[in-house]
């Protein structure tokens, strides 16, 4: 991402560490370590201490048009002799896909260039090298439907790590937590969809508006919620202040409306 050592990839990459080591273009092999991340997003940053290194030029990834050709780079399968380049053009524009640990990913670019395990964390780059996106999913049951996170979506997260190492969401009072066949049976919930409110605090805004422990949020402003990646992208919506209408499935087996007022997250400037 810069000259002084920090290096963008997936979460899930290095889900459940924290120290890497990262091969150089050189050859040479340089201890890192894991500085900020976000499951949600599946994003992570990494930091290493090294001389000379080439930033990434970023691109916009509001500016792409469908067909466009774009450039994958990657790792895949490890190959002997390095990275990958693989050839696509830019099939569709914001898309959303369900990932592997349950979440929703939002704001994605779909292109038919190859990607295979080890491509996940690279560069999506426009013809003039510019990053518009990174690699992060395959569709397993299809052929060259390839998904990259758009890096306009991405850059805003990618500063909040760097300043705190984690991505800033407001605290509403609750803690959410998807609603899975475990969670449901563990909590003796009737739902099997959306976000289970819990740990609710009195003073905060969620109680003052009548959410409670146990609740599970169904919609937020009508659209059906399935996970916190879905509540978080409904409830966060830019340029939105008015209060969020959630759908709410209560202890008593009732459906009831709350609205939370919306608090901004804070977007850095490109």
């Amino acid at each position: 991402m810069d000259e002084k050592g920090y290096i963008l990839t997936n979460n899930h990459l290095v889900e459940g560490t924290k120290n890497v080591v990262i091969s150089l273009p050189t050859g040479k092999l340089t201890p890192g370590r894991v500085v900020g991340r976000d499951f949600l997003l599946d994003l992570a940053l990494i930091k290493i201490e090294a001389q000379d290194l080439v930033e990434a030029r970023l691109g916009q990834s509001s500016t792409l048009q469908i067909g466009e050709t774009v450039v994958a780079i990657g790792n895949p399968f490890a190959l002997k002799g390095g990275s990958t380049v693989t050839v696509g053009v830019v099939s569709a524009l914001d898309r959303s896909i369900l990932a592997p640990n349950g979440e929703t990913l939002y704001d994605l670019i779909q292109t038919d260039a190859a990607i295979n395990p080890g491509s996940s964390g690279g560069p999506l780059v426009d013809l003039s090298g510019r990053v518009v996106g990174i690699n992060v999913a395959v569709a397993p049951s299809a052929q060259a439907i390839s998904y990259a996170i758009s890096i306009d979506a991405a850059y805003p997260n990618i500063q909040a790590m760097l300043v705190r190492g984690s991505v800033f969401r407001p605290d509403l009072g609750f803690i959410p937590v998807t609603v899975t066949p475990s969670v449901a049976a563990s909590f003796n919930l009737h739902v099997d969809r959306g976000v289970l409110a819990v740990q609710v605090d009195p003073l905060k805004p969620a109680a003052k508006s009548g959410l409670q422990d146990g609740d599970v949020i169904t919609a937020v402003d009508a659209t059906p919620i399935y996970n916190m990646g879905d509540f978080w992208h409904a409830f966060l919506q830019a340029g939105v202040q008015l209060p969020a209408q959630l759908t709410v499935y209560g202890k008593q087996g009732q459906f009831s409306d709350v609205s939370l007022p919306r608090v901004s997250s804070p977007h850095a400037s490109r």
